[in-house]
């Protein structure tokens, strides 16, 4: 298999050509005002998950997969009051269990320890905060912001990428400590954004659809016929592709107050309604959408990275990685791109692994569809402090264009 590998990656590195055309393929997760979660088919079919409620927190406002890539994490609360929390939700066994609260949170991503990064309030102030996953700690990472920040990262950067519910778009440095950039715009609020699976840019939704491409910190509206009840009430995910198999999915409230599911290509236009619901959306993410979930093992630098591929079972993976970034990226000549630009790092861990440094970054994917890698560079100490360090991975089946079944997106680990 090895032999194999390395003739392939080999072949990847010095490929060119198009533009990303794969989608994910998997089903929507899809949440309510009324805490209800739902599976969501390709096709619109919905199977109710269960509502998932208290009397002092009604509401789901916002979800993300877990590290796990099998649970969500639920964002519940209700508008501006203390206590919301963070539940952690089987999907399989829909079993729900508290992760952290008093305090009230608006959304949530998870960071490349498995830890939770919250927008929300913080004490008085709207903050991000940083949530142990086993909820032992709660940290406030930026204090002060005119309303709830939603955010995203920059993975070529690092910078995170937040707009504080109004008309503009702040950059920050990895840590949150140092403001690097204030971008002005007029298209008003911003309540929800994802960031492309294979490009740079981010996209950001309320009552219209705008991107920001942070290569040049540039915001562009896209659609302003989004349709939005209240604060809150919308989620987005962008799927692989602009192609028929993916798109920008948004959900939202629509007039009445029911909810419907759109899907956008990547100027903007619409490509038709999903779904039927009877109450007001409020988050939407990818079943499965994890394809590299990292997960802090030993302070600083030692982690396990799961390798997940949906529907892949059985099928040879890489994992590689590069210290020269993810964009543009390695193009292929179907239309599809490895977001990593290669260099010798990428050679190296294309083809074999590197012990004790790098383990099982070249092996077969299990029954449940995933492997688990280890990245541990404790060993090198302060020599890799502050490395940024980029990680994708693949399926190989000699049934697929190239030999190459799905790519995941890019991971960035800062060291």
């Amino acid at each position: 298999m090895h032999r194999i590998l390395t003739l392939t990656l080999t072949l990847l590195i010095l490929l060119t050509a198009g533009v990303v055309a794969q989608s994910l393929g998997t089903d929507w997760i899809v949440a309510d005002f009324a805490a209800n979660l739902f599976r969501v088919t390709l096709g619109g079919k919905v199977t109710s998950l269960g509502n998932f409620r208290t009397p002092s927190t009604p509401t789901i406002w916002d979800l993300t997969m877990d590290t796990d890539n099998r649970q969500v994490i639920a964002v519940l609360g209700r508008t501006g009051v203390n206590p919301g929390h963070l539940l952690r939700i089987d999907l399989k066994s829909l079993l729900a269990a508290t992760v952290a609260t008093g305090f009230s949170p608006f959304c949530v991503k998870v960071d490349q320890d498995g830890d939770y990064l919250v927008g929300g309030l913080g004490g008085t102030k709207p903050s991000v905060l940083k949530v142990k996953r086993d909820g032992s700690a709660i940290n406030t990472l930026r204090p002060g912001f005119s309303w709830v920040p939603v955010f995203e990262q920059d993975r070529v950067t690092g910078d995170w990428i937040v707009a504080p519910a109004s008309s503009s778009v702040l950059r920050y440095d990895d840590s949150w400590a140092t403001l690097v950039t204030f971008v002005t715009h007029s298209f008003g609020s911003l309540y929800t954004t994802d960031v492309d699976p294979h490009t740079a840019d981010l996209y950001f939704a309320a009552n219209r659809l705008v991107r920001f491409d942070p290569r040049t910190n540039v915001v562009r509206q896209l659609n302003s016929s989004l349709p939005i009840r209240n604060v809150g009430d919308h989620g987005l995910v962008v799927d692989r592709a602009p192609a028929t198999g993916g798109a920008i999915i948004h959900a939202s409230t629509w007039a009445g107050g029911s909810g419907r599911i759109a899907r956008f290509d990547r100027s903007g236009t619409n490509l038709g309604i999903v779904g039927a619901f009877t109450t007001q959306l409020t988050g939407v993410i990818l079943d499965r959408g994890r394809n590299l979930s990292p997960l802090l093992q030993t302070a600083p630098n030692h982690r396990l990275i799961r390798v997940s591929f949906a529907g892949e079972a059985g099928k040879p993976y890489v994992l590689a990685l590069s210290l020269a970034g993810c964009s543009p990226g390695t193009k292929l000549p179907d239309g599809r791109v490895i977001p990593l630009n290669p260099d010798h790092l990428t050679v190296l861990t294309a083809t074999q692994s590197l012990p004790p440094l790098l383990l099982n970054n070249l092996n077969v994917l299990s029954a449940n569809e995933e492997r688990i890698a280890t990245l541990n560079l404790n060993p090198l100490g302060n020599a890799v402090k502050g490395v940024r360090l980029w990680a994708a991975a693949l399926t190989l089946d000699p049934l697929a264009p190239l030999g190459i079944s799905q790519i995941s997106g890019p991971l960035l680990l800062i060291l």
